[in-house]
């Protein structure tokens, strides 16, 4: 496989817990007999048109798959790998919002809300991963954040017959390049419709379902380490250790309860 794993990082910063994920990934990977391309977009301040820049070189240079993993997230190589043994065409991880309680960042279906409420917490999501998610550990969603979500390239060339193009020009090339809005941002219907939000919404009105792997559930630095079992407290241990394969919830194996 051909993949890009693109990072926009904001002035050109990532975080020492992405830097360190990346290099075990990164090794695995090789392991795994892929080609592994790592797109920083340093450069770019406005975060869906970097996006947007990574996703069209993804697909102008023949990748097959392109992986979104923001600068500030932490993660392992297996998560990793449960996207890429996906068979979907949009499956992603999740992680916690920069906040307490802590509170799981994607959207269900409209029918999956019963046990998760508006607010996403973390004790509702063990109930409700329980409940929808399939043996495989992923779950059909309306939502999922681009901070760690895999597309397939064939998503990105029929999205090119639906989206608008738009022209860039880079004052030290001297040279104009055409890139695709994939990642939209804009109010829809009262609500402020995010990049990450607007692409799966365009995905699903055109055939593509977006899937949530909800055992690549993965660490969010902000003030300090975000994660889920974490303790409203800050510097309080988690109820479950980040990395603790044998209980964290985020990788519970199939035949496992939660």
């Amino acid at each position: 496989m051909k993949l890009m794993i693109a990072t926009p990082a904001f002035g050109g910063q990532i975080t020492t817990g992405y830097a360190i994920s990346l290099i075990s990934t990164l090794f695995r990977l090789n392991e795994l007999g892929h080609e592994t391309h790592v797109h920083m977009q340093g450069g770019e301040s406005l975060i869906s048109r970097g996006r947007n820049l990574c996703a069209t070189d993804a697909l102008t240079g023949g990748f097959d798959k392109l992986l979104f993993i923001d600068a500030d997230m932490t993660f392992t190589p297996e998560r990793v790998e449960m996207l890429l043994n996906s068979k979907r065409d949009i499956v992603g991880g999740t992680y916690p919002l920069k906040s307490f309680p802590v509170t799981i960042n994607f959207n269900p279906l409209v029918e999956q809300r019963d046990l998760f409420g508006p607010h996403r917490q973390q004790d509702n999501y063990m109930e409700w991963v329980a409940k929808y998610a399939d043996e495989n550990g992923e779950a059909e969603v309306m939502h999922i954040p681009t901070g760690f979500m895999l597309i397939d390239c064939k998503v990105l060339a029929k999205l090119t017959y639906i989206v608008p193009n738009y022209g860039q020009f880079h004052p030290d090339k001297k040279t104009t390049a055409h890139y695709y809005d994939f990642f939209p941002v804009g109010t829809r219907f009262g609500e402020y419709e995010s990049e990450d939000w607007a692409f799966c919404r365009v995905a699903r009105e055109n055939g593509f379902g977006v899937y949530l792997q909800t055992r690549a559930v993965n660490g969010h630095i902000g003030t300090h380490e975000y994660n889920l079992g974490q303790h409203v407290i800050i510097g309080q241990q988690p109820l479950i250790k980040p990395g603790d394969q044998s209980s964290a919830p985020c990788d519970l194996k199939p035949s496992e309860e939660v």
